[in-house]
């Protein structure tokens, strides 16, 4: 068997956790604490169980991976640091193996798009075992303790926290003028749509609204008559240049400010 999908895997990676018998590897430079906790919730803590993660200072400062998931890790398994880490391999009983584009968090199981190629086909597990040994055994990759993350603490403790910016939700329009460079930036149907979205109440909007759009262009473009089909061609464009986003099936969203258009 050989999947291979760009879906969340989180539930099919969690269903590998559970199933597991033996041992888990797991390979991942970032780790979150929801994940570790998510992991250990569902196996047996018989399990041997080893990670290969990216020990980084600057990580764990921004909040990027959780230190203390590699702490909590630490007292059900063994942790091993590579530097230069930034594959992601999760190996289940020697029998089944995760290659995927996803981390070890929530962002990367749950919500990204992520290309994930799942297999118990055993040649490719061999081989991905295999690579994960090789990893360890590397002389620049060495084992963390909980001394090591004792001297982390102590470290983060002394650097000032990260400035959190306040960062205006999908703003681009600050000033009315942006709005109306942008208008005159466009041309044809792109132009047409963006001013009718522009005129839209609601930031957020369905493909009941992209019928209507269609609906209003009927005057301005008589000699075409599959004016929704083209509309979604232009909210695609739309999104290609950022400004809107889709955010789920036949559901929308602007990505500017609704302002004055001269």
């Amino acid at each position: 068997m050989i999947k291979i999908t760009t879906q969340p895997i989180y539930y099919d990676f969690l269903q590998m956790c559970a199933d597991a018998r033996q041992n888990i590897l797991l390979c991942a430079p970032f780790v979150k604490q929801e994940i570790i906790n998510d992991i250990f919730s569902v196996t047996d803590r018989q399990l041997s169980m080893q990670l290969i993660t990216n020990i980084n200072l600057q990580s764990f400062h921004r909040k990027a991976s959780d230190l203390g998931a590699i702490e909590n890790f630490i007292s059900n398994g063994v942790v091993y640091n590579c530097t230069t880490l930034h594959a992601k391999l999760y190996i289940f009983d020697n029998k089944k193996c995760l290659i995927t584009s996803a981390n070890l968090t929530t962002s990367g199981l749950r919500k990204n798009l992520e290309c994930s190629l799942l297999t118990d086909n055993l040649d490719l597990v061999k081989s991905s075992v295999y690579e994960y040994n090789s990893i360890i055994k590397d002389n620049r990759v060495g084992q963390i303790t909980p001394q090591s993350i004792s001297n982390i603490e102590i470290i983060l403790e002394k650097i000032p926290p990260v400035q959190k910016i306040a960062y205006p939700q999908l703003d681009l329009t600050t000033y009315e003028s942006d709005i109306n460079y942008i208008a005159k930036s466009l041309t044809g149907w792109r132009k047409s749509v963006f001013i009718i979205l522009n005129s839209m109440q609601q930031d957020t909007f369905s493909s009941q609204e992209v019928k209507c759009i269609a609906g209003q262009l009927k005057e301005v473009y008589p000699e075409n008559h599959n004016r929704e089909a083209k509309v979604r061609q232009i909210l695609q464009q739309l999104r290609d240049i950022g400004l809107i986003e889709f955010t789920s099936l036949g559901i929308y969203r602007r990505l500017w400010l609704k302002g004055v258009i001269n």
